[in-house]
């Protein structure tokens, strides 16, 4: 059955129409059209869910921050040309149009005729790091993935903005946020941290991984995809294998690169402007000298295990910390339970009375209140 809004019009940055002409394809941010306009100039619109804008105000930022992503202009990322609201179809956004797919796509056609040779995914990797640098000098992504990588021909473009952090806005009180995909959602996106501009390395490094490999790092951890909670886990404890074990022949030196890529500590990620210098560098073999293979294979192997012993002291240092904060909201509730069935909750200190030992000094009780050294009685009034 074809779509009702086949044939509508929208309006583009200069007061152009354009036609709506085919569907494209649906996605959790909204659903992407084909347009052209009168000259059949061909653009790709984006129709936003309408769950996501409850008032003027998001939808306000939502603008804003296409207005930013239209300052981005580079060959490998996919041009934000403008962002409107159609009283009809409701809020949009036009950006270029792929021809190709997406880098998804991409991937899942080569598990089918196996890797691809480590020159032509460098060429991919350094394209998607190129596009990134370009992004994060004005926006913080926050949703890389496949998806989100689109193909023109044999260039890649990274794509859709509308869940994009305002890297110079940190602290203003409508952002539009988004959901980050769980399968490319950095540690500290997991533990609400502060988002910088290292997630997006973060995201792309799993991305490599699966490039070069052509399977998700943390495949192996997942037990339950359809499960946030072990993503969640995967992502905070677990350390992938090494790259040069599923594939021998990829150098040191790249696998060395995408493992601090993938750190589960932002500031042991490197910058843009090294992995560009790093992927630009000839291409690094396995050394000849078994001595020297192995000597490295060693270093490797006893990396992995430290990795392994910082994720599991990480780990536990979370259930502490959760266990916790558990603890003092329990505490917490109690009181204002206790507070609420028996009216005010008083502390008697003794040796301090000017009533009578029975009665001693009254004080109100909070739940910071209580010295270490002091006992503590309820008396309820």
């Amino acid at each position: 059955m074809a779509d009702s809004r086949i044939g509508m019009s929208i309006k583009g940055p200069d007061g152009q129409s354009y036609t709506l002409a085919s569907f494209l394809g649906r996605g959790g941010f909204g659903e992407v059209f084909r347009a052209e306009d009168e000259a059949n100039t061909t653009v790709a619109v984006k129709f936003v869910n309408s769950e996501f804008f409850q008032d003027d105000q998001i939808l306000f930022a939502l603008l804003n921050e296409a207005k930013a992503a239209s300052r981005v202009t580079h060959e490998n990322v996919l041009r934000v040309l403008h962002a409107g609201k159609s009283d009809d179809l409701g809020p949009y956004l036009i950006t270029e149009f792929a021809d190709s797919g997406t880098l998804a796509d991409l991937i899942s056609e080569q598990r089918k005729q196996g890797p691809m040779d480590i020159e032509r995914t460098k060429n991919l990797m350094l394209q998607v790091a190129l596009g990134c640098q370009a992004i994060n000098n004005i926006l913080i992504h926050r949703d890389l993935k496949p998806d989100n990588i689109f193909r023109h021909g044999s260039r890649l473009k990274i794509g859709d903005f509308g869940i994009a952090k305002l890297v110079d806005e940190s602290t203003r009180t409508h952002t539009f946020k988004g959901i980050q995909h769980v399968r490319y959602k950095c540690p500290e996106s997991w533990r609400f941290e502060m988002k910088t501009v290292k997630i997006d390395v973060y995201s792309a490094g799993l991305i490599f991984y699966e490039i070069l490999s052509l399977k998700h790092p943390l495949q192996d951890a997942v037990r339950d995809p359809s499960d946030w909670r072990d993503c969640e886990q995967a992502h905070l404890t677990n350390i992938p294998s090494s790259l040069r074990k599923i594939r021998p022949e990829i150098g040191l030196t790249l696998a060395q690169l995408i493992d601090r890529m993938i750190s589960k500590r932002p500031e042991d990620r490197p910058e843009w402007s090294e992995i560009i210098q790093r992927l630009n560098s000839t291409i690094d073999t396995v050394p000849p000298d078994p001595g020297i293979a192995a000597a490295l294979a060693a270093a490797i192997k006893r990396k992995e295990e430290r990795d392994k012993v910082a994720a599991k002291a990480e780990q536990r240092r979370l259930n502490l910390q959760m266990k916790d904060e558990l603890y003092k909201t329990s505490c917490q509730q109690l009181l204002r339970q206790l507070g609420r069935s028996c009216g005010r909750i008083q502390r008697t200190v003794p040796g301090r009375s000017n009533r009578g030992d029975s009665e001693g000094e009254r004080h109100d009780l909070s739940p910071c209140g209580t010295q270490p050294d002091q006992f503590v009685f309820l008396q309820f009034t």
